[in-house]
């Protein structure tokens, strides 16, 4: 028995390109992966406890022949919904696989929330980007700073999910 661990292990580290996930962000990965157009590589997705409180996850990209890292904030992806949970994983594959390093910036309409810091320690004012999607004032990307709260799930990302993702592979939205 224990030889067929190490068997499949030495053969599982063998491999060029390991996709390396965890069972629950599967689904989250294969929804990336029908956008991509294919299988995504070098990339390993966990849960943390040592992220910042304010943070809902972080990429780690570490080239295109090493292995990058997603973290994601355990406590906030217990009590995220399905939905947020997907939104976080695509923006999060996006910095990683689609080199998406640039939160939206289109301030056709905003809210102001306060000053803070941003994810690299840069003080900076926050505000959320909305614009209209359909007949809903609603983020235009979920490649926003902030997670869609559960309102915003309901009313902007279920009717137009289709929209966020074209977007967030930079396809034509309809």
């Amino acid at each position: 028995m224990y030889k067929i661990i190490i068997m499949s292990l030495l053969m599982i580290s063998c491999l060029k390109h390991p996709a390396l996930y965890i069972k629950d962000f599967h689904q989250y990965v294969m929804t990336f992966e029908k956008y991509y157009d294919g299988r995504i590589h070098n990339i390993t997705i966990a849960l943390s406890d040592r992220l910042q409180s304010d943070f809902m996850g972080v990429c780690y990209y570490r080239g295109s022949n090493e292995i990058s890292a997603i973290y994601i904030n355990r406590y906030q992806w217990n009590i995220s919904t399905n939905y947020q949970r997907e939104i976080l994983i695509l923006h999060e594959l996006a910095h990683c696989i689609l080199n998406r390093s640039i939160h939206t910036n289109d301030f056709s309409t905003v809210e102001y929330i306060g000053y803070g810091t941003d994810g690299y320690g840069n003080e900076r004012t926050r505000v959320r980007p909305y614009y209209f999607v359909g007949d809903h004032h609603c983020p235009s990307s979920i490649m926003r700073w902030y997670m869609f709260n559960k309102e915003e799930v309901q009313k902007c990302y279920i009717p137009y999910r289709e929209y966020y993702l074209n977007e967030l592979f930079e396809k034509e939205a309809e």
